[in-house]
């Protein structure tokens, strides 16, 4: 698997075996292409698979492909970001937001990924 580009994530099983059966704490962003606020966001998120390459996984879900997924979480805003550890949410953020906000979110979900 190549961890330098995010995991797009293609269905209901998909979502499973990468998120909520992953070893690695997860970023899941749920998005959509016509989304301006999610176009911004695709630098800032790669920026995330670069730096934390190996320690935590990265996965897009686009709402429109996955509409099960977008409901179970209760999407009504773009983009919406999940912070999983062990198929557990530990955080999230509503809105596009910057890099190191993210990556201190990032860095916060790593030193907690002993504790669920």
């Amino acid at each position: 698997m190549d961890n330098t580009v995010p995991v797009k994530i293609a269905d209901d099983d998909a979502f499973t075996r990468e998120v909520s059966e992953s070893t690695l704490p997860v970023l899941v962003e749920i998005m959509a292409s016509w989304s301006g606020s999610c176009h911004i966001m695709e630098p800032v998120i790669q920026r995330m698979v670069t730096l934390f390459e190996n320690r935590i996984k990265v996965c897009i879900v686009d709402m429109d492909t996955n509409e099960n997924i977008a409901r179970d979480y209760g999407v009504s805003e773009l983009p919406i970001l999940l912070f999983f550890k062990a198929g557990v949410i530990k955080d999230h953020v509503i809105g596009p937001i910057s890099a190191l906000e993210l990556e201190t979110r990032l860095k916060s979900l790593l030193c907690t990924e002993g504790s669920n």
